[in-house]
């Protein structure tokens, strides 16, 4: 019998029915309701989302990453008015009568700015929320960055494998070291990095989301790393593939341990009424690349958000627009997570957000020697 109007996402193992609060330990064949679909969508939230971003500058130029085009050429904060966040986070949760908070902060490379990274934390924690911050944790660690992580609940950091295969997949900014200087080794960085953490007793809020390239997974690369990281103290270790959100493992002898599948429901970030915090500037998108959903200021009234927010999503949610999210058996796990995944067969990328076409175009990136050498060549000429 179908399930009418489901609205799922997986963990991996379990399958959640997220209109109807219900838990299947498989796949329930379903058809999608769109006013079921609509309605949850459009309903009053529960909890505030953030996306804080610092800076939209990087200590690195990785040619898989799903922001290149957003980052500045050089080092350059987005200073925020705390004052005025502050302001936001009391009205959302006072229109609709919620406590729940949650911060992410990211970038760009977050902890180049530390100090605005402490600022964003301080305000989340103030209001009882969780924080989280995503870096690629190559940037030196300093008493700072340490006292970050002190009051931090959890720490992303993003590892493409063993040394030899994050070295061949990570490359610096050229502007932003000293090319006379001997360039240090990345990934001995990121460990020595992890160490001083492991120093501090840190390492426990660090979860570590490798993406590795599909050719590599069968060559002990995944098992070299998963060691390195167990030995820093490291046990939340998802493991995927560059350019591709994430895989599922069939058998569970092949599942990694503490794994989970950074799997949400169709454009979760959205619905979640969740917020870009660019310097004073409100968006709903962070992958954003021509101000179109940009909603509003900080320092203005916030009343005319919702509606704001409410045409945007109607006009960009892609299970609004196209037929064949409906239909499509990939939609529990969507945003790109659906690419590629083994559970679900014969799907139809959605019109509007064609993540199969990102994958081509960065699998192409990744097989390009002169993409790399032009990479560090734009980099050099700035």
């Amino acid at each position: 019998m179908n399930q009418i109007g489901t609205f799922l996402w997986t963990d991996g193992i379990n399958f959640f029915d997220t209109l109807h609060k219900k838990i299947y330990n498989k796949r329930p064949r379903k058809v999608y309701d769109k006013m079921a679909v609509t309605k949850k969508l459009l309903a009053p939230p529960k909890t505030l989302q953030l996306s804080l971003i610092p800076t939209w500058s990087c200590n690195l130029r990785c040619p898989h990453c799903f922001v290149l085009k957003k980052l500045n050429k050089n080092l350059t904060p987005e200073e925020t008015q705390i004052e005025n966040l502050e302001k936001f986070i009391k009205w959302h949760q006072d229109k609709y009568t919620h406590k729940k908070l949650t911060g992410l902060i990211i970038g760009g490379e977050p902890l180049l700015f530390p100090d605005i990274c402490m600022e964003y934390i301080k305000l989340i924690k103030s209001f009882g929320g969780f924080c989280t911050l995503t870096t690629n944790m190559s940037v030196p660690i300093n008493d700072k960055i340490i006292e970050i992580y002190n009051i931090l609940d959890q720490s992303q950091v993003s590892i493409d494998g063993p040394e030899e295969v994050h070295n061949k997949t990570r490359f610096f900014n050229l502007n932003m070291i000293d090319e006379v200087k001997t360039k240090p080794n990345l990934f001995v960085q990121v460990i020595e990095n992890l160490k001083i953490l492991k120093k501090h007793n840190l390492t426990k809020k660090i979860h570590v989301a490798v993406s590795i390239r599909k050719d590599l997974e069968q060559k002990k690369a995944v098992a070299e790393i998963k060691l390195i990281l167990r030995a820093l103290g490291i046990e939340n270790i998802t493991i995927g593939h560059i350019a591709e959100s994430a895989y599922y493992n069939k058998t569970q002898q092949q599942k990694i341990t503490s794994m989970r599948e950074m799997a949400k429901p169709c454009c979760s970030f959205r619905y979640m009424r969740h917020f870009v915090v660019q310097g004073n500037k409100l968006y709903a998108d962070y992958f954003d690349r021509k101000e179109a959903s940009f909603l509003g200021s900080l320092d203005q009234n916030f009343e005319k958000l919702p509606i704001k927010y409410e045409a945007h999503l109607k006009q960009n949610m892609p299970i609004l627009k196209d037929k064949t999210c409906l239909s499509c058996s990939a939609l529990p796990i969507c945003w790109g997570q659906c690419v590629g995944h083994t559970l679900f067969d014969n799907f139809v990328p959605s019109e509007f957000c064609n993540q199969q076409q990102m994958i081509d175009k960065m699998r192409g990136f990744l097989e390009n020697p002169s993409y790399i050498e032009n990479l560090k060549k734009d980099e050099s000429n700035t």
